[in-house]
């Protein structure tokens, strides 16, 4: 096997003239262009609708790429008119909209799009209903929300919900589920629709009507049909805003008395999952956007917000200038301007003994070389991301060679290589200098899997990888390395593969440090670590700065995640009413602070200067 540059003519639908233009390129969508899309099990077509998020140049509009028949957009986004937006656009049609945007990210596309037919549903009907009064509204953007659980209905009145509205992103909408107004694709239940559920048999007194009830919706049943046992976003919703059924015991995660947030309404969007043949990881920045978006819509114009994230990956620039970051602190300061606080809460992460991060000072005319270990029997990508303190690359080159010592040379800013195998590429490295992802220089090192599956049959060798940085310039080089996080498709066989970072010799690049969520670094959000009950200190899990350059976010709170060293996680609601389970992680210490903020806006109320922002809040917490 040999590396080879890329060259536009390699590509399907992607094309470039110029070294600037690649720069400009989303690399992950060069590399699923470069394989075909054959790790998207969500793209069955070059007509296919795959989901992006764009960010606009100076004067444009989403309108009129719409107007342009070059992408579909939910008509809340074309009616508010942000500057970084989401839609969908034909798999063939990414080269022509990639040269009328200013960046061009791609998300997760799923299969229920492959049909190409299928397309938003665009048409304004009448406003969604929003509440009917001023209260703080508790928004999760999670997995898997056991809606007609008792803790998410009305304090003393078990046939009424308390959730204004439940948005499935990853599926299609069939009766009692409807498409939400505004957005186009999933499906949703509104406060209507699961009042009536409640009012339909015994499903507000008894437990086991709820099941059936799931059932009858399919929702919140595995692949073999079984009624999930746990769910990550119910026991995140109920930490945040559920009521509360007792006295606390040392292993709750929520508090023993009845406080404001209990009273508060509530709204979940259910992200996508990634299909189970999918091997990529891709993001889900762009429904990430659209769940933020109809979180605001449903909560109305007259309510304080708390949104709660606990979601994230590794890699990214982790300094705040994503696109979905920019978007996420667009929105908070657009809801501010307008009288109302959004306060945005982030997981910090759970990296820190990841072995997944590398950073370093090179010398002047030096070079670093660490090693990133491919594990065996993994049909999943991997990708690692290394950026760059500089606002140019230039001067700067990164070498990958293989165990088997393949190198693909030192590849410099503007740059692409691919090194193929029997069946097409296994990997690829791309330096650019403005990805969508965050500017300044990156360089993707993208790696096909180890193990065949039916829509992939090019594999890469296992082993130990080695990556070399080289700085050619007269001043010092700051460097990171982020692989990204490398969870298996639900329902897929065998154990997680994640790939992780090795120092190679005595220098050691390798570091918990600067593990935080690679979404969780903009200006507006909260991020909070965890912490154990019982000592009040970090838990050694919980993601940290970097303590080097820009990229040193830190997080902003710590909220108790683990009852002890020796007794991990935090109980909270499981998906029937009256099951417990226990969860740990950041996942955890989110929500119990989002709760706390939530109390805070509930007593602060519509008094004056009630809008407040990100220091005020953790001013008064």
């Amino acid at each position: 096997m040999n590396w080879t540059p890329i060259s536009p003519q390699r590509l399907s639908w992607l094309h470039w003239d110029s070294p600037a233009e690649l720069q400009r390129l989303d690399p992950y969508l060069l590399w699923a262009d470069l394989t075909g899309f054959a790790g998207y099990s969500g793209v069955g077509s070059f007509a296919q609708k795959v989901p992006l998020v764009i960010e606009l140049k100076p004067g444009g509009s989403l309108q009129a790429l719409v107007d342009a028949q070059l992408i579909e957009v939910p008509p809340c986004l074309c009616d508010s008119a942000p500057s970084i937006g989401t839609g969908y656009a034909q798999a063939k049609n990414l080269g022509r909209l990639a040269a009328c945007v200013k960046h061009l990210e791609l998300g997760l596309p799923l299969p229920y799009t492959s049909d190409p037919s299928w397309g938003l549903l665009t048409e304004r009907t009448a406003a969604a209903p929003k509440t009917l009064s001023d209260r703080t509204v508790i928004g999760v953007i999670d997995l898997d929300c056991a809606f007609l659980n008792r803790v998410f209905r009305q304090p003393g009145d078990l046939t009424k919900t308390r959730l204004l509205g439940l948005w499935h992103q990853g599926d299609v909408a069939i009766a009692p589920w409807v498409t939400p107004r505004g957005f186009g694709y999933g499906r949703e239940l509104d406060r209507s629709a699961i009042n009536q559920l409640l009012a339909t048999g015994a499903v507000s007194v008894d437990p086991a009507a709820e099941q059936d009830a799931y059932q009858s919706l399919a929702y919140l049943h595995d692949a073999q049909g079984q009624l999930e046992r746990k769910a990550h976003g119910t026991h995140v919703l109920d930490v945040a805003g559920g009521c509360v059924q007792g006295p606390a015991t040392s292993s709750s995660a929520k508090p023993g008395l009845a406080d404001r947030a209990q009273d508060c309404d509530l709204v979940f969007v259910h992200v996508p999952r990634a299909p189970r043949a999918d091997t990529t990881g891709a993001s889900l920045c762009a429904h990430l956007i659209d769940a933020m978006h109809y979180v605001v819509d449903r909560a109305g114009d007259a309510a304080h917000i708390v949104v709660n994230l606990s979601i994230g990956a590794q890699a990214g620039p982790h300094d705040g200038q994503s696109l979905i970051e920019h978007a996420i602190d667009n929105l908070v300061a657009a809801r501010r301007d307008a009288g109302q606080t959004l306060a945005v809460v982030m997981s910090a992460g759970n990296g820190y003994r990841s072995e997944c991060h590398a950073q370093g000072t090179i010398a002047p005319n030096g070079a670093a070389s660490f090693g990133w270990r491919i594990r065996p029997e993994d049909d999943t990508d991997s990708f690692l991301e290394l950026w760059f303190d500089r606002e140019s690359g230039t001067g700067i080159e990164v070498e990958f060679t293989s165990p088997r010592g393949e190198s693909s040379g030192g590849v410099s800013v503007g740059k692409a290589q691919v090194l193929d195998g029997a069946d097409g590429a296994v990997c690829s490295v791309v330096f650019c200098n403005d990805a969508p992802t965050g500017p300044g220089p990156m360089a993707l090192l993208a790696m096909g899997p180890t193990r065949a599956s039916p829509r992939r049959t090019a594999l890469v060798a296992h082993g130990l990888w080695t990556v070399r940085v080289i700085n050619k310039e007269a001043s010092p080089l700051v460097f990171h390395g982020w692989v990204e996080r490398d969870d298996p498709p639900v329902g897929a066989p065998g154990a997680k593969r994640q790939s992780t970072l090795v120092d190679l010799g005595p220098a050691a690049f390798v570091t918990g440090a600067g593990t935080l969520n690679n979404i969780a670094s903009g200006t507006e959000p909260v991020v909070v670590g965890a912490s154990v009950k019982a000592s009040g200190q970090m838990s050694d899990y919980s993601a940290k700065a970097s303590g080097l350059s820009r990229r040193n976010r830190a997080p902003d709170a710590l909220a108790c995640a683990d009852e002890s060293v020796s007794f991990s996680g935090l109980e909270a609601a499981g998906v029937l009413s009256g099951q417990r389970y226990r969860m740990g992680g950041t996942s955890v210490s989110a929500p119990v602070l989002a709760r706390q903020l939530a109390n805070l806006l509930v007593r602060r109320g519509k008094a004056a200067g009630a809008v407040m922002s990100k220091s005020d809040l953790l001013a008064l917490l």
